[in-house]
């Protein structure tokens, strides 16, 4: 196909085709030289051993790591690629050799900490771009280089194992198969990990905060996507009488028509979860607490309702089903029921007035009371996960005289941004986070550039990407929005 264009539309492209995993050696340095150098590196071999060869998903401009999802295992993780990274660390010969690499760009945070305290690492992208190993590989990495040395055996693992494995396990019960991505973080995770200065900058605590959970895929997906993983695992544990659970996930109205996933059998996964949780130090009736919770929404999803002009009540072929429910809530079967089929409105002066609902309106209630269930429990998980692994002692920092103030790395890894043809509530606020992200990105990469650039008297530098602050304003001027 040919099409005639402009002149101006035609951007200069250098003779030479190199490949170039530092892009800042590019002659020319714009999208379209970029596009084709990421096509370029991605069609070269992957080598197994670091500095062999070219990183194929790894590349860089200026500070900013490019990584692209290769949808497959590569053989650029573990002790040995761990070993290479830290080692060339200061050596700017051997991080060249070396290559761009998720390593290399939090081992140089790591290496900040002992001039500026507080290092952050912010990892975006598109939905299904990788975000979310590429989060883990670096808490590894950390975790790895700056292990405290062991003088016994932890309940659960070391420290270090434990800030690893806890972050994993997150996945089960945040993580869901969407049309993109088979373990997609439908979640934004903020993880700071704290070093102590004192002792040689080995990790001492961490603390996880989360953001805008997806609740909707709680009770609805479309047919080829899934819920979150922990419902499959538990359905398809062997376990799942002890919560009765019977029946598969097609048994189930919230995980029904649900789509297939390749990998780990779910009842591998759940093995991997309960050996997971043990290391992050939740023990057996902490993780049975859980369970029961995430059962309890199941069941939950499969009680229907009957109505007429003067009542609603559930169904009485599903009253089972909410019996069960309650059960492994501990709860009374009748209340929640009339909860679900009634509401309170505000009478005359502070009298309550009790009024039934529609079938439709108390199974939105039955929605929306599983949704908060699952969103609660899913707080309780992080807050544990933070109170388990909070500073190991109270060290430099604390309120001591003279004592150094505590090291920080942050690792925010943001949900992915997702160009639908119909935007729900929860994607536009995930769209807006990235779009808030974009723009501090370009405050910090390009407007700040171009004025150290004016403060030496040059004018015609670069020009940046069209601003995004118009759409941010949009939805959060407070006062008059445009639109």
């Amino acid at each position: 196909e040919s099409r005639t264009v402009d002149a101006s539309e035609l951007l200069p492209r250098s003779v030479e085709q190199r490949v170039f995993a530092e892009m800042d050696e590019l002659q020319e340095l714009h999208q379209a030289s970029v596009l084709n150098n990421l096509e370029l590196l991605f069609g070269q071999p992957q080598c197994d051993r670091p500095g062999e060869g070219p990183t194929v998903i790894y590349s860089s401009v200026g500070p900013t790591l490019i990584a692209m999802n290769p949808f497959v295992q590569l053989p650029i993780y573990g002790e040995e690629w761990i070993r290479a990274y830290r080692e060339a660390s200061g050596d700017p010969r051997r991080n060249k050799e070396l290559g761009p690499h998720c390593y290399r760009t939090v081992e140089e945070a790591y290496g900040r900490l002992r001039s500026v305290k507080r290092q952050s690492v912010v990892i975006c992208g598109e939905s299904g771009a990788g975000k979310t190993v590429t989060a883990r590989k670096m808490i590894e990495y950390l975790c790895t280089v700056a292990r405290k040395p062991a003088k016994g055996k932890a309940k659960g693992g070391t420290h270090q194992e434990q800030i690893v494995q806890a972050n994993i396990m997150l996945e089960a019960f945040g993580n869901a198969k969407t049309a993109r991505n088979d373990n997609s973080s439908r979640f934004g995770k903020y993880t700071k990990l704290t070093f102590d200065p004192a002792g040689d900058y080995t990790i001492c605590g961490c603390h996880v905060d989360h953001y805008l959970l997806e609740r909707s895929r709680v009770v609805s997906h479309v047919k080829t996507e899934r819920s979150y993983h922990i419902f499959y695992q538990l359905l398809g544990s062997g376990e799942g009488a002890a919560f009765e659970l019977r029946g598969s996930a097609e048994d189930f109205v919230y995980t029904r028509q649900s789509a297939t996933m390749s990998g780990p059998t779910d009842a591998e996964a759940f093995r991997s979860l309960v050996e997971e949780m043990t290391q992050a130090g939740f023990d057996e009736e902490t993780r049975t607490h859980i369970f029961r919770g995430v059962a309890a929404v199941l069941h939950l999803g499969n009680v229907d309702f009957t109505a007429d002009a003067d009542s609603c009540q559930v169904h009485p072929s599903t009253m089972p089903a909410l019996e069960r429910a309650c059960r492994m809530l501990g709860i009374n079967a009748k209340e929640l029921g009339n909860a679900m089929t009634s509401r309170l409105l505000k009478g005359p002066g502070k009298e309550m007035i009790k009024t039934n609902v529609g079938a439709d309106v108390a199974r939105g209630q039955r929605d929306t009371v599983a949704k908060t269930m699952y969103a609660r429990l899913f707080d309780y998980i992080v807050s544990t996960i933070s109170y388990r692994l909070k500073r190991t002692h109270p060290g430099p920092g604390a309120g001591g005289h003279g004592e150094a103030p505590e090291a920080v790395i942050g690792l925010l890894d943001i949900f992915g941004f997702e160009d639908l043809t119909v935007n729900g509530f929860e994607q536009m606020f995930i769209n807006l986070t990235n779009e808030r992200i974009q723009q501090l990105f370009n405050s910090i990469m390009f407007d700040r550039e171009l004025e150290a650039y004016k403060k030496e008297g040059i004018t015609t530098a670069f020009n940046p990407d069209v601003e995004n602050i118009e759409c941010v304003r949009l939805f959060t001027s407070p006062a008059n929005p445009p639109g």
